[in-house]
């Protein structure tokens, strides 16, 4: 039975599926990822809150002047400052900390993986291209990895308490948003699309640059 070795032509995997089996290197860590999903919850509510904040302070210190809203709603405001800023870095850091033990599970993984390769796909494969995989490629797909997880807990968690709130206040403008959002969403999806190929290509062009460098180094 012989192994059969990857090759340099990307894969047409979905993203839905890589970011599945990203968490499959995330799930021993998964107490890290709970405290920093409860970071991220509690970080997503802070902003609701503070612009729930916003109309009293207006209205009871600026217009009917009251003395306890005046006091108040400063030293709250302050509180979900401190409260956003913690959870923040709580997250920001947890997320980082799990996505250097993922880097090292995958850059351990493919090394095993290209130890165990026949000596002729190293003759078909440039040293620099494998080197840019071990070191860049993985790098990126950590990177991504821990970034959609922020974007899709904390940004929906926001966006969505930020419309229960503007529903509370007035109906119209939950009816602008549902105008605006699709556009909004349209345009995402297109420039994510185009992210998504940019970055196939600066892949491949760090691979061929870190060939030139080797080869560069090396000498005739």
């Amino acid at each position: 039975m012989t192994n059969s070795a990857p090759t340099d032509r990307p894969h047409r995997t979905s993203g839905l599926n890589t970011y599945l089996r990203l968490l499959g290197y995330v799930r021993p860590h998964w107490r890290a990822a709970l405290l920093a999903l409860v970071s991220m919850v509690v970080a997503a509510a802070t902003e609701p809150a503070f612009a729930a904040l916003i109309k009293p302070m207006v209205d009871g210190s600026f217009v009917d002047r009251d003395p306890w809203l005046v006091t108040f709603v400063p030293l709250a405001i302050m509180g979900v400052f401190v409260l956003r800023g913690l959870t923040t870095f709580g997250s920001t850091y947890t997320l980082s900390w799990i996505s250097r033990n993922v880097v090292m599970r995958i850059r351990s993984e493919l090394f095993a993986r290209l130890l165990r390769l026949p000596t002729g796909y190293y003759d078909q494969h440039a040293t620099g291209m494998l080197l840019s995989k071990i070191t860049y490629d993985v790098e990126q797909v950590s990177r991504a990895g821990t970034n959609a997880v922020s974007t899709i807990i904390k940004d929906t968690l926001t966006v969505i308490g930020l419309v229960a709130y503007m529903a509370y206040l007035s109906g119209w403008l939950v009816l602008i948003f549902c105008l605006v959002g699709p556009v909004m969403a349209f345009l995402v999806t297109w420039v994510s699309r185009r992210l998504r190929r940019t970055a196939r290509r600066i892949q491949r062009a760090m691979g061929e640059i870190a060939s030139t460098a080797e080869e560069g180094i090396q000498g005739p």
